[in-house]
């Protein structure tokens, strides 16, 4: 019951997301030429929040396929490892779960409880425990660095966008916490500067 509440959950998420997207991209224009109207700010300074803005959310982006990479990587080799068959084939679909992202448990979980089940319970739990501990919590570890490195932003505050970010989208706020809060700092730090230019 818990797992199909979750998955219709995550499912919502990702539908209401695609559809959030495609209309954001379809009517881009007339946001940006709305965003540029109500910023309280002088032009060179509305534009150079705007490109800031839109850099922070580039990166974001980037940084989410970097992590989906190597997560499936590092999966691929511990299959690998265990003598899982199709250890490559695997280790990309964990990636792809982790770039939508579903997460890459998706895909070691399962074939943790198949080891066990048929008899395998050493391979079971090291996997489990390389899957949990490698695989999953390198997004943990990967994601704060390559986004304070990229946005200037104190590694804690990214941490705790992630942790905010899952709470309120599930785990497409792995991707979408940090990017709302490098957006708005991005938005902030213009609207700062542009006050402090003013005068």
């Amino acid at each position: 019951g818990l797992l199909v509440r979750n998955a219709a959950s995550f499912v919502l998420n990702l539908v209401v997301t695609l559809f959030a997207t495609f209309f954001l991209l379809r009517d881009s224009s007339q946001i940006m030429r709305v965003i540029r109207h109500l910023l309280p700010m002088e032009e060179s300074s509305r534009e150079a929040t705007l490109n800031r803005t839109s850099q922070l959310i580039s990166v974001g982006v980037v940084s989410a396929g970097v992590v989906a990479i190597v997560q499936g990587f590092l999966g691929g080799v511990i299959f690998a490892i265990l003598g899982i068959d199709a250890a490559i084939f695997w280790g990309v679909v964990m990636g792809i779960c982790c770039l939508l992202p579903f997460g890459a448990w998706l895909i070691w979980l399962p074939a943790a409880i198949v080891l066990a089940a048929e008899g395998s319970i050493g391979r079971a739990i090291t996997l489990a425990v390389l899957g949990f501990g490698v695989v999953s919590m390198a997004d943990n570890f990967l994601r704060p660095i390559l986004l304070s490195e990229r946005v200037h932003m104190n590694g804690l505050v990214i941490f705790i966008s992630l942790l905010g970010g899952i709470s309120t989208f599930g785990m497409l706020g792995v991707v979408l916490g940090p990017v709302l809060v490098a957006t708005a700092q991005g938005l902030l730090t213009g609207y700062v500067d542009s006050r402090e230019a003013a005068r």
